[in-house]
């Protein structure tokens, strides 16, 4: 068995507005979320746009508002999943 030098991180494909797109460390941002705190919705999708593009993710400033309310939507999900 051969060990690999570096292991990528997990990318998930979510529905951002009228596409799909890959998102890098996706789990990771998830956990990484759900151990911080907000105060508000707004709050929420900036710090988790911000987690996904520390994460190496490439989002257009076009396109930050559909990024931010499905990272919303899936952060919720993941949430009600039991996450973390």
């Amino acid at each position: 068995m051969t060990k690999q030098c570096c292991q990528r991180p997990l990318t998930k494909i979510i529905k951002v507005g009228t596409f799909e797109a890959g998102i890098i460390g996706f789990e990771a941002i998830m956990n990484e979320q759900a151990e911080s705190t907000w105060s508000n919705e707004p709050e929420l999708a900036s710090q988790l746009l911000s987690r996904a593009r520390n994460h190496g993710n490439y989002i257009s400033p076009a396109t930050e508002e559909l990024y931010k309310a499905a990272l919303s939507k899936e952060f919720r999900a993941f949430m009600g999943r039991g996450g973390k």
